[in-house]
């Protein structure tokens, strides 16, 4: 089921299935696989430094990457943005309890690649704000500038300008500021091709990312008693088995005459 919101000048990425308010706990997002130049504004009020991998960030951080340089980012066992070269964007809000999440972002310049992971409920919502239009579905893979968006997996529905319009898988659309977005029109190969490199690319890294935040599987333990029980088991197996082979040695190395009641052969074990 398509989601829909109104968009004027600014434009909402919005994955949800209804609107209503969402009382989470704060969570944090990590910021891993760096390429380059990648710098964190923690806070509004503090200054930019070099991210690091595996750095955890939370509401109000900034982040924004150089020239030749991009860093994944990482929260709620799925949700993953490739940030792209020259983009600078904010966490405004990342909530999530047992039943929902609600993920808020704001991409001010440049192009994030976004893969949307199965959201919990109908209250939960993933929205990213940006100078066009913008509304998804769950479970969504798209790419998104100030000015295109292009569908990689599912189905959007675009409404800027007064209007809407439905983008399918491999289409993508061109906003302008307060003008209705284009006809939606077949993303070409070789950027398709790009782009599905990319959504691969993404979900092998969440994958990665949700395996390494697993705890590791311990090791059941057997009670003492039954250590010894096996203990015992086996040393009265080893004692056996060196009886039945003295007992088999000499019943093959014995020569029976005959008339004296020995069976002459050849015995297997």
């Amino acid at each position: 089921m398509l989601k829909r919101i109104s968009i004027s000048a600014i434009a909402v990425i919005f994955i949800a299935a209804t609107a209503g308010t969402i009382h989470c706990a704060a969570i944090k997002a990590t910021i891993s696989k760096i390429k380059g130049d990648v710098q964190v504004k923690i806070m509004a009020d503090m200054q930019w430094k070099a991210a690091t991998d595996g750095m955890k960030v939370g509401e109000g951080a900034e982040i924004k990457a150089g020239e030749n340089s991009e860093a994944f980012l990482t929260w709620s066992k799925g949700n993953i943005v490739k940030i792209l070269p020259l983009t600078a964007m904010k966490i405004e809000s990342l909530q999530e309890d047992e039943k929902k999440t609600s993920s808020n972002l704001t991409l001010a310049s440049g192009n994030l690649f976004a893969r949307v992971a199965k959201l919990k409920s109908s209250d939960s919502s993933f929205k990213i704000k940006t100078p066009t239009a913008l509304a998804g579905v769950r479970g969504t893979a798209f790419d998104v500038t100030p000015s295109n968006i292009a569908v990689v997996e599912g189905t959007i529905v675009v409404e800027a300008g007064g209007q809407e319009i439905e983008v399918t898988e491999g289409m993508m659309v061109a906003i302008e500021i307060g003008m209705p977005p284009s006809l939606p029109e077949a993303i070409p190969p070789e950027k398709m091709e790009g782009l599905e490199a990319v959504n691969t690319e993404c979900e092998e890294v969440a994958a990665e990312i949700v395996e390494a935040a697993a705890p590791p599987a311990r090791e059941e333990e057997k009670p003492a008693d039954v250590e010894i029980a096996d203990e015992v088991v086996d040393q009265n197996v080893d004692q056996t088995t060196v009886q039945n082979q003295s007992v088999i040695e000499i019943i093959e190395s014995t020569e029976f005459e005959p008339g004296t009641g020995g069976i002459n052969g050849t015995l297997s074990y």
